[in-house]
């Protein structure tokens, strides 16, 4: 299977087609359905429900409710992956500040002159740490939830096609 890009607002008619056909694994009724349409991933994610049936042209109750599902799986794997590098950033800018700080904080208490340093102390430093591993600890335990809610995540397990 070709590589998808990773960010689904990037994707052409093509690209769309193929994550309907390979990753959602969705009936050719609809993969043709998205392709006549000319759907492409920033389309894709910002459907809503009732254009399944309206623009689509989505008889089935079932495919409508496989495709949806599938159509918030690839948003969720977007919004969490902006989420995750967000925080990847964060990280980056608390190690830089740590670069920056070679565990100075005592000479900072005896020669009160040189604030205009910005100097980190350590324990501003960890606070940090602490909170960046925090907000990745609840991201992993929203995302595990989320895939659970969906059923696994993956795709064949839901037998609303026919």
């Amino acid at each position: 299977m070709e590589k998808l890009p990773f960010d689904p607002q990037s994707w052409g008619v093509d690209d769309t087609s193929l994550w309907a056909r390979e990753v959602a694994k969705l009936n050719a009724d609809t993969v043709q359905s998205l392709l006549d349409n000319e759907v492409d991933g920033s389309t894709l994610v910002a459907l809503e429900k009732e254009d399944l049936r309206t623009e689509l042209g989505m008889k089935s109750l079932a495919a409508r409710k496989y495709l949806w599902h599938a159509i918030e799986r690839v948003r969720w794997q977007h919004e969490s992956s902006d989420y995750s590098l967000a925080i990847d950033l964060h990280q980056k800018e608390i190690d830089g500040l740590a670069a920056q700080h070679p565990g100075d904080a005592n000479k900072k208490k005896r020669g009160h002159h040189h604030h205009h340093h910005h100097v980190v102390d350590d324990e501003v430093l960890n606070l940090l740490q602490s909170d960046a591993q925090r907000q990745r600890q609840i991201m992993e335990d929203h995302f595990l939830a989320h895939r659970l809610q969906l059923g696994g995540g993956g795709g064949g397990d839901d037998d609303g096609e026919s």
